[in-house]
């Protein structure tokens, strides 16, 4: 798998980029010839048997609720969506077209190679509309089989993206390099960053195709303003 913003096959030359039931008290029968103090305290054992009960109810209902608050933090953790904040930052979507700065125009998005990277950005600038896109590219006649073929994850600062409901959108590189100086179509996912706050932060992509598996970092930092 070779990735430069898109998954690639070299095979096909497209180049890649990357109620509990609770238990009653049971019956009693009256002794006919039972006293008044014999009534008041099995009427005691019968209250004292319920007050026990209840507490046992109560006690099993809220331990199921904390079992389920517990399941809930224990498990995968929300995806962020269109529209969503994290911190001060909006995650929404975007095209390059609408973006004050491409995160890509500073990062290195080119990879050859299936493997796990990290890689280390420059300073990206202080700007409210920043683009953190990324995708493949393949011949313009190739890149709906080769976009299909590929299951994409991405996460920033940690927080899992729910890619799907961003969408892509499709742009023309012209004479690209890792294309040979060929035209191609490169497809990305509309994941813009507004208000990116300053200091550090990372975005990672996981690509995956019959060819195999890339997964990289990006770190960056955004310059004060």
């Amino acid at each position: 798998m070779q990735l430069v913003e898109v998954l690639y096959e070299r095979r096909t030359g497209a180049v890649p980029v990357l109620s509990r039931e609770l238990a009653e008290p049971g019956n009693r029968r009256a002794a006919p010839d039972a006293s008044a103090a014999t009534c008041a305290l099995t009427d005691t054992s019968a209250r004292s048997t319920l007050e026990a009960a209840m507490r046992w109810s109560t006690g099993y209902v809220v331990a199921v609720a904390m079992g389920a608050a517990f399941t809930a933090v224990g498990g995968a953790a929300a995806q962020v969506e269109p529209g969503d904040r994290l911190g001060r930052m909006a995650v929404v979507r975007g095209t390059v077209a609408t973006a004050d700065h491409k995160l890509f125009d500073t990062c290195d998005p080119v990879i050859l190679t299936s493997g796990r990277y990290e890689r280390r950005c420059g300073v990206v600038p202080h700007v409210n509309r920043l683009f953190i896109g990324y995708g493949l590219f393949a011949p313009t006649r190739k890149i709906a089989q080769v976009w299909a073929g590929t299951t994409w994850k991405a996460w920033f600062d940690g927080h899992p993206l729910a890619l799907s409901a961003f969408g892509s959108s499709d742009r023309t590189l012209y004479a690209f390099p890792p294309a040979g100086g060929k035209n191609v179509t490169l497809r990305e996912w509309r994941v813009m960053l507004v208000g990116a706050t300053r200091g550090r932060h990372a975005i990672r992509y996981r690509a995956h195709d019959a060819s195999g598996t890339i997964d990289a970092t990006w770190r960056f930092t955004v310059a004060a303003r």
